[in-house]
């Protein structure tokens, strides 16, 4: 009996073991070789949670850099921590399919608290959060339960044409006016109310330009009813026997394209497509539109977005 219990817990040391993979990295958490890391990564295999943990520790003195789950996909989920190498906690954040979601703390390096906030379901990612808590860089406590007023370094996606952003926050949410800068010259004014955006006034290229969305979709000059119309008469003329039962009666795929600042259409792919003849008929056709977009928006920023059609072959 007793060599059968070590008997299993052999077996199940080795299957533990062998659900475990260690992988070298470097600060951006890309695989390097083993000379060139300074952060190595033990993956661990939960089948109970069908999860994947990951745990990354600091190669100079082995304490833990960060740890949390990713799904099958590899997305992050659940709650992920990370640590400064003398082991105090660095910052906390919660994830849902990759999505950061609900609170997130950071921390000093002595462990106070300099930063407690959630992303707004308006904006996302970008700039003003819903704050909590915030300490600025001379340590001066400037929102305290969910009150005060935010002025400091911008985070987002516009960080590269913004460097800071101002203004209050009551009960949490941003409200009243907030002003965004570059180089000390004002970029934008916001007014909020509650956490949501009234209007906007960005003051870009020498003039002044209100909005009233945060973010806008890229959209064609011709508009988009004209411009599937053209689509659609482009892919007949490209596939004129277009057989439905050599595709198994499929009749519809998806085109996915970017539409840059310029109003261009970069990286034309087909998602779920019928095969080499129909889907190269729509790739040519939507090229052949020659219809400039206007491009997506945020904060009245031109910026670079992933734009989506689908298509339905007429039977």
């Amino acid at each position: 009996m007793k060599f059968k219990i070590t008997l299993i817990i052999v077996i199940g040391f080795i299957n533990l073991i062998a659900a475990q993979t260690k992988v070298y990295l470097n600060n951006e958490y890309n695989s390097v070789p083993k000379n060139t890391a300074t952060i190595y990564a033990i993956r661990t295999t939960d089948d109970n949670l069908d999860l994947i943990k990951i745990e990354r520790y600091y190669i100079s003195n082995d304490s833990l850099e960060s740890k949390g789950y990713v799904d099958a996909v590899g997305k992050k989920t659940g709650s992920w921590r990370w640590f400064y190498d003398n082991g105090t906690i660095h910052h906390t954040a919660t994830y849902s399919e990759g999505r950061k979601v609900g609170l997130q703390n950071v921390y000093s390096r002595n462990g106070d608290l300099k930063l407690s906030f959630a992303y707004s379901k308006e904006r996302k990612s970008e700039m003003p959060y819903d704050y909590t808590y915030f300490k600025n860089h001379s340590s001066e406590i400037i929102i305290k339960d969910g009150n005060g007023f935010y002025a400091g370094r911008y985070k987002g996606e516009l960080s590269t044409q913004i460097d800071s952003i101002a203004g209050p926050v009551v009960n949490h949410k941003a409200h009243g006016k907030w002003i965004g800068y570059k180089n000390g010259i004002k970029l934008f004014e916001e007014v909020y109310e509650n956490g949501t955006l009234v209007n906007g006034n960005s003051f870009m290229k020498g003039f002044s330009q209100t909005y009233n969305q945060f973010y806008s979709k890229a959209s064609p000059l011709i508009g988009l009813k004209k411009f599937r119309e053209k689509l659609k008469m482009n892919v007949r003329f490209y596939f004129e026997n277009f057989n439905p039962n050599k595709y198994q009666g499929k009749e519809k795929l998806k085109l996915i394209f970017l539409v840059t600042t310029n109003g261009e259409i970069e990286q034309i792919q087909v998602l779920d497509g019928l095969g080499e003849g129909p889907d190269e008929a729509v790739i040519r056709g939507l090229r052949e539109v020659k219809s400039k977009w206007n491009p997506a928006k945020l904060r009245n920023f031109p910026i670079v977005s992933r734009f989506g059609i689908p298509y339905t072959f007429e039977m």
